[in-house]
């Protein structure tokens, strides 16, 4: 039988699923932390890493993304308990967002390693569907009231706000483009170097890339939902890596901004505002 700890997580039955599944999770906020320290993975701004197979970017995300839509339809009649239905509704709803995303706001410039977008697609499927299996196994006592409410409150509060600065970078993408040809390329020894500007508008005043925060915020929100210790373990890697890449990302820019930009660089953090 499982139990509930402080202040209202399940412990699910220790048995070789739960425990897989925990110590899946275990292992990927483990690599996480090793191989995106170490190497970013290539996609976005890290992309485009010469000797390896390359896919367009808009592409490569696709790509990373589609699966894990594809594992929530397939997972929408496997319980009828209404917890459960909820948690495969807003796994369906972000990785469906990630994907419109994808097709109508983000402007792609750039290449994806093949090995990064089917590394990432894995293992944002996978954690999907464990955490839908760990979930469709607990008894209805498991969920609760209080649990529900601040889980729909992160989830809507994280997709809205992430939603909200993706359009800001597409703005600025857009903007970048209109004038690359007047004021952000110059000629140095027959090749263009491009000028990179720092997002603004939202919380991109106060941090580099609140996009990640309010993603993670959004993971927070299906953690709440899902109410138990193995899902908090399977998607705890978002959480390990957007903060890792967040770091990889500000150093990024402070080696390819041009000087007023970098002092601006200084007055902004990394991922929360105000504090890192």
């Amino acid at each position: 039988m499982g139990f509930s700890i402080w202040p209202g997580l399940y412990v699910p039955d220790w048995n070789y699923f739960t425990g897989g599944a925990t110590l899946y999770g275990v292992l990927m906020g483990a690599t996480s932390l090793l191989t995106e320290k170490s190497s970013p993975m290539a996609y976005s701004k890290f992309g485009s890493i010469a000797g390896v197979s390359q896919l367009p970017s808009k592409l490569g995300m696709f790509v990373i993304y589609v699966p894990s839509v594809i594992v929530a339809i397939l997972n929408r009649n496997a319980s009828d308990e209404a917890r459960f239905q909820i948690v495969n509704a807003v796994t369906f709803v972000h990785f469906m967002k990630r994907v419109l995303e994808v097709a109508f706001v983000h402007i792609y410039s750039g290449s994806t390693d093949v090995k990064t977008s089917l590394t990432i697609a894995a293992s944002y499927a996978t954690s999907a569907a464990l955490n839908l299996a760990v979930v469709r196994r607990l008894p209805s006592s498991a969920f609760t009231r209080n649990f529900y409410v601040a889980g729909m409150a992160c989830f809507i509060i994280g997709e809205l706000l992430n939603g909200y600065h993706h359009i800001l970078l597409r703005r600025l993408r857009t903007k970048t483009s209109k004038e690359t040809s007047k004021i952000n390329e110059s000629q140095e020894k027959g090749e263009k170097k491009k000028q990179y500007f720092l997002p603004r508008g939202g919380l991109f005043d106060y941090c580099v890339t609140p996009h990640y925060a309010t993603e993670q915020l959004s993971f927070l929100g299906i953690i709440l939902l899902s109410q138990n210790t193995a899902s908090l373990m399977v998607n705890s890697f978002p959480f390990v890596y957007l903060t890792i890449r967040s770091n990889s990302t500000y150093e990024w820019y402070k080696t390819r901004l041009s000087d007023d930009e970098k002092a601006e660089l200084k007055n902004r953090k990394r991922l929360l505002p105000g504090i890192w």
